[in-house]
């Protein structure tokens, strides 16, 4: 009985030892251990949401190990990528690279269709609206798209600035003398655009160019 007692006590312990070597690689989270690094590395990544690789000064988590190398050199002042220029130092090359365009003013950034070119990428994203007739920008107030942030700011002024330009027959007012004169030109019928194929009168510019596209198709 002592004799298979010994002997299960040894094989249990040679089980025990043979599962250790076998799972070399232990969670830090979990102890959840592994016989493959490659694995444990798997598992990691569904106790960190995909970001198994943490710094350890502020704690921040990410994907991939270059990520965090590259990230560390902004807590350490290291900057490796130096432009020979003006001295200027970056953690990373790709920004040394967009930096370098700012001195040659090379146009990197090409719009397929028209092949105009533009510096910043912002200024090709503006360029495609206007090819498109994307208009991402609403104004909060009377409902109007427009393509670019700014246009939206100076729109929004119309709805705050003060109305300077009365009309005297309805009492409209207007925050431009331009528009004005359109809207007096309701009044008084006059209509001084006039169509040199068909000889139609129209009260403004922007009509008049819309109906010559009657006349080209």
């Amino acid at each position: 009985m002592y004799d298979k007692l010994f002997t299960h006590n040894s094989n249990l312990t040679a089980q025990r030892r043979t599962y250790m070597v076998e799972r070399p690689y232990s969670c830090n989270v979990c102890a959840k251990s592994f016989s493959h690094n490659s694995n444990l590395k798997v598992h990691r990544r569904t106790q960190t949401d995909g970001k198994p690789y943490q710094c350890d000064v502020c704690g921040k988590s990410f994907s991939y190990s270059n990520s965090l190398v590259v990230h560390q050199r902004a807590h350490t002042g290291e900057n490796l990528y130096q432009c020979n220029v003006c001295g200027k130092s970056f953690i990373q090359n790709h920004t040394l690279i967009d930096h370098r365009r700012t001195h040659t003013r090379e146009r990197p950034y090409s719009r397929n269709v028209c092949a105009e070119s533009f510096s910043p990428n912002s200024n090709l994203k503006v360029h495609q609206r206007t090819q498109t007739g994307e208009k991402p920008y609403q104004c909060d107030v009377c409902g109007k798209s427009l393509t670019r942030s700014d246009s939206l700011k100076r729109h929004q002024l119309t709805h705050t600035k003060k109305k300077l330009y009365q009309c005297d027959v309805c009492g409209k007012s207007l925050t431009r003398s331009d528009s004005l004169k359109r809207h007096q030109q309701t009044h008084t019928e006059e209509k001084p655009y006039k169509c040199e194929v068909c000889g139609k009168p129209l009260t403004r510019s922007d009509s008049l160019k819309r109906h010559h596209l009657t006349h080209t198709g």
